[in-house]
C-alpha cells in the first residue's frame, strides 16, 4: 500500500500522454550543483493526524467485531504508517514491538486470516517470507490496496505475466490520480535513454510502471525501487553481494558506483540515500543524474521542461508536486527573459505556499 494514500479517481490521461519523447543530457549551460539545494519536500514534518484518526475509528469497529477483516486491514494499515518515522520505512523498536503484539493478537483470533498474513507481510517486508505472506493475504481477500504490493512482488520475482496483470488492475483502480501520473511522466522526461532510475516508495514507483506497461512509455528505463532491495535474490541480481549491504545510503552508493549504467535518482528518496554522493548528483528536472565527472546540467532542465514536461496538474494540491520547486528555482535563475522568469516565479510562489517553512525556499533563490 502507498506510503501516502490517494483516493482520487484517475481522469482519462490519453491527451497529455501524446507527443512523448526521450530526455537528453545537457551540454552547454552553466552548471547547477544539486548539492547546494535541499530537497524541499524533505523539510516537511510528517502529518499523522489522518492516520491516527483512522486508527481510532477502525479500532472502535473492531471492539464490536474482532472478526471484521476489512476493519482489521484498515486498522493495521493506518497503525503501520503512523508508526513510521518521517521519510523512512525503518520502524524503531517500539514500533516493531507494537506490530508484533498485534500479530500475536491476530494469531489467537485466526492465524490464517487476511489480516494476519497482511500484518506479517508488513513486518517482514519484501523478503521471500514477506512476499509469501503477501500472496496469502491477497488469496484470502483481494484488497484493492494490495495491488501495488502485488505488482512489486511480480517485478521482484520476474513474473512478466503477473506484472502486466497487476499494472492493468492498478491503473483501473484509480489509486494513482492524474497529477501523480503526470509527475511520474515528467520524471521519465528527465532521464536520458537506457538509464536506470532509483525510486523509494509507492507513489514514485508504481505510476512509472503503469506508464511503461499500460501506455508503452519509456520502456528503456529500468526502475529499481529501494524497497525491492530488501529481497536478497533481487538485490544480488543487480550487483552480486548487494544484499549484504545494510543501510540505504550504502545500497544507493554501491549501485551508483558499481554499475556501468547511467544512474538517476528520484527527488523523492529519503535523505539518507543521498549521503556521501551529493557532490556527484546533478538535477536534470525531476531526477538527479549521478556522474563522477562534473556535467553542465542546467541545459537539461531547460530543454526537458520546455520540450517534454506536461504541466496540466502542476497546480494541483499534491504533496509530490513540491518537488517541482527544485528545477523551478534553477529555471528562474537561468530564465531567458523577464516574462519567462515571471512564469517560473509565479509557480514557485504557488508551490512555496504549500510548505511549512516557505522562508527556507527563498534561501536557495538568493
Amino acid at each position: 500500500m502507498s506510503l501516502f494514500r490517494y483516493f482520487i479517481i484517475v481522469i482519462s490521461i490519453c491527451g497529455y500522454l501524446e507527443g512523448f519523447t526521450q530526455a537528453v543530457p545537457g551540454e552547454a549551460s552553466p552548471a547547477a550543483p544539486t548539492q547546494l539545494i535541499e530537497r524541499i519536500p524533505q523539510t516537511e514534518e510528517k502529518d499523522l493526524s489522518a492516520e491516527k484518526n483512522a486508527v481510532e475509528s477502525w479500532e472502535a469497529v473492531l471492539k464490536k467485531d474482532k472478526t471484521n477483516q476489512i476493519a482489521w486491514f484498515h486498522f493495521i494499515e493506518n497503525t503501520y504508517y503512523s508508526l513510521l518515522p518521517a521519510r523512512s520505512r525503518d520502524l524503531n523498536n517500539s514500533g516493531k514491538q507494537k506490530l508484533n503484539e498485534l500479530l500475536n493478537e491476530l494469531k489467537q483470533i485466526d492465524d490464517d486470516s487476511h489480516a494476519y498474513h497482511y500484518l506479517n507481510y508488513l513486518i517482514k517486508g519484501k523478503s521471500s517470507d514477506g512476499l509469501q505472506s503477501l500472496d496469502l493475504a491477497y488469496q484470502r481477500r483481494q484488497e484493492i490496496g494490495l495491488l501495488d504490493d502485488m505488482l512489486g512482488k511480480a517485478i521482484i520475482e520476474k513474473n512478466n505475466a503477473a506484472k502486466k496483470d497487476f499494472s492493468k488492475k492498478l491503473n483501473a483502480s484509480g489509486i494513482y490520480n492524474s497529477a501523480l501520473l503526470e509527475y511520474n511522466q515528467n520524471v521519465l522526461n528527465s532521464i536520458e535513454p537506457n538509464a536506470t532510475l532509483l525510486t523509494y516508495g509507492n507513489a514514485d514507483t508504481y505510476p512509472l510502471i503503469i506508464l511503461q506497461e499500460e501506455f508503452g512509455l519509456r520502456q528503456d528505463v529500468k526502475v529499481i525501487c529501494i524497497e525491492w532491495l530488501m529481497n536478497k535474490n533481487y538485490a544480488d541480481n543487480i550487483i552480486p553481494g548487494l544484499s549484504k549491504v545494510g543501510s540505504e545510503s550504502e545500497l544507493v552508493k554501491m549501485i551508483c558506483e558499481g554499475t556501468k549504467d547511467n544512474i538517476y535518482l528520484g527527488l523523492t528518496l529519503a535523505p539518507a540515500c543521498y549521503k556521501n554522493i551529493e557532490s556527484r548528483l546533478y538535477c536534470t528536472g525531476l531526477a538527479f543524474k549521478y556522474s563522477e565527472q562534473p556535467i553542465l546540467a542546467a541545459n537539461s532542465i531547460i530543454n526537458n521542461w520546455k520540450s517534454l514536461f506536461k504541466l496540466k496538474y502542476i497546480k494541483s494540491n499534491e504533496d509530490i508536486n513540491r518537488n517541482y520547486l527544485l528545477p523551478l528555482i534553477i529555471l528562474e535563475k537561468y530564465a531567458a527573459n523577464p516574462q519567462e522568469k515571471k512564469e517560473y516565479t509565479d509557480l514557485i510562489e504557488l508551490l512555496k505556499a504549500q510548505v511549512s517553512n516557505p522562508k527556507k525556499i527563498n534561501q536557495y533563490r538568493d
